[in-house]
């Protein structure tokens, strides 16, 4: 009977594994964006920042039609695309498709100002008819006729 105690007889536990000298790591294999991995992901998509700078474009022009006398209605014009294209940036961004927040609050703001400010406008312009227009039915001779029309 053998000493159960003893040294061990033969290698019960296989061969040693054989690892490689200090220094020395084994080398992967290169993969091409082609074929990669099982798992693995490309590049991150870029974002879709389109529409907020779109609508900060378009917002500077339509805020800058405002003093511009009657063209404020083509600064209105512009100002709804504006809106429109602000929105759908923030949403993009909001979804993570869009890296550009502030720019899409900008343009909805600047949008949105050129719209409130053509439509204070139009108010105005329509009082100031409506004024010159009662002054020249109430005038009764060509003299204050005329004097409405200087006033307005």
């Amino acid at each position: 009977m053998s000493d159960p105690y003893g040294p061990p007889q033969g290698r019960p536990y296989g061969t040693p594994q054989q690892y490689p000298p200090q220094g020395v790591y084994p080398q992967h294999p290169q993969y091409s964006s082609a074929h990669q991995q099982p798992g693995m992901y490309g590049p991150p998509p870029k974002p879709r920042n389109g529409a907020g700078v779109t609508a900060l474009v378009l917002g500077v022009i339509a805020c800058l039609f405002l003093p511009l006398g009657v063209f404020f209605v083509i600064g209105f014009l512009i100002g709804v695309p504006a809106l429109i294209f602000g929105i759908v940036g923030l949403v993009r961004v909001k979804n993570g498709t869009a890296t550009n927040r502030g720019v899409s609050i900008a343009g909805t703001a600047l949008a949105a100002v050129a719209m409130a400010g053509a439509v204070v406008l139009v108010v105005i312009a329509t009082a100031k008819t409506n004024a010159l227009n009662d002054c020249v039915n109430r005038a009764t001779t060509a003299e204050q006729q005329i004097a409405c029309s200087l006033q307005g």
